[in-house]
């Protein structure tokens, strides 16, 4: 005989039938989330080096909005508007002008 044993022989089968049907489940997985998406959002899937939407998108309607939200000026702007929300938030707390009917009634059982 050649040296090549039974039981290698179904393993290298076993594996390759395995990789090949977790090659057809990721395809049909990512094949499947782009029908979805561009049927019910009407625009295409962001386009990234791997297969999965996430990162820095390749194709253009994608690449100028994640310019603008990563690095431009709509991250300033929500950053500071986080902060003027949440310093808002502390100096009506601090200074009591929350809610003047909850006042009221802590005034009147004290």
């Amino acid at each position: 005989m050649s040296g090549v044993s039974l039981t290698d022989v179904r393993f290298q089968w076993f594996t390759d039938i395995l990789e090949q049907l977790v090659e057809w489940f990721t395809e049909g997985i990512v094949d499947g989330y782009r029908a979805i998406t561009e049927a019910l959002f009407g625009t295409p899937v962001p386009e990234t080096l791997n297969s999965i939407p996430v990162g820095e998108p390749q194709n253009e309607p994608w690449t100028q909005l994640y310019d603008a939200l990563v690095a431009g000026e709509i991250t300033l702007v929500a950053f500071l508007l986080l902060i003027v929300c949440v310093q808002g938030r502390h100096t009506l707390r601090i200074f009591n002008l929350c809610n003047p009917i909850r006042d009221r009634q802590v005034r009147r059982s004290a």
